[in-house]
């Protein structure tokens, strides 16, 4: 027996390229929706501490506003197809009808178990990008300067340790100048605490977005 097995697949390039510009698109939505609804606000106070001030005034009744929800668009699909094969390995029976619709509903339910699969982990590896994206804009923001200048001050302590003994021409001190930055650049790849400040840098970011 063969069964056809078709899905929309939402796991390729250019689902995940879309998928990352919608949701760069939506949070910059949602952030402005934010800001109206707090303008809004800020209005319906002041008509309200208005009307209490005026005695000869109408009574103040909250004018009711629908806010729209910012939603990202569906994924881009590609559709793959697939059969699955089954046999009844020599015994020369054919299959019984509650097998066939046994082993019909159990495609069916991969089907849609893998579509919800591949929209989650899609999900997924947007959000780490957009997640990857913040950190290195809070660190260029915060601490990339900083880094630079401490790695600059590092290399003129080694040249000059290194010079104690006998001065080295202008030629020589820009190659050691370059030998030791990528000597401590390296030296940086695999860096447990600095990726620890660096998450402590992005809470204190979003603690004072929010």
């Amino acid at each position: 027996m063969a069964i056809q097995l078709e899905y929309e697949s939402s796991l390729h390039e250019e689902a995940f390229d879309e998928g990352v510009r919608e949701m760069i698109s939506v949070h910059k939505r949602r952030a402005e929706q934010e800001d109206e609804k707090a303008e809004w606000e800020k209005e319906e106070q002041t008509r309200k501490e208005t009307k209490e001030q005026d005695e000869e005034a109408s009574e103040y009744k909250t004018e009711e506003k629908t806010w729209n929800e910012v939603a990202p668009a569906n994924y881009l699909k590609k559709k793959v197809s697939y059969v699955v094969c089954l046999n009844t390995c020599g015994q020369d029976r054919k299959f019984k009808d509650e097998q066939k619709k046994f082993a019909l509903r159990t495609v069916q339910f991969y089907r849609d178990r893998w579509e919800k699969l591949e929209e989650e982990n899609l999900a997924s590896d947007i959000n780490s990008k957009l997640d990857a994206t913040e950190v290195d804009r809070i660190y260029k923001e915060h601490q990339e300067s900083l880094d630079i200048a401490e790695l600059e001050q590092k290399c003129e302590a080694m040249l000059q340790h290194e010079q104690e003994d006998e001065p080295l021409g202008e030629e020589a001190k820009a190659f050691a100048l370059k030998r030791h930055r990528f000597k401590l650049l390296t030296s940086t790849f695999y860096d447990p605490a600095g990726a620890a400040k660096h998450k402590r840098l992005v809470e204190k970011d979003k603690q004072r977005a929010s």
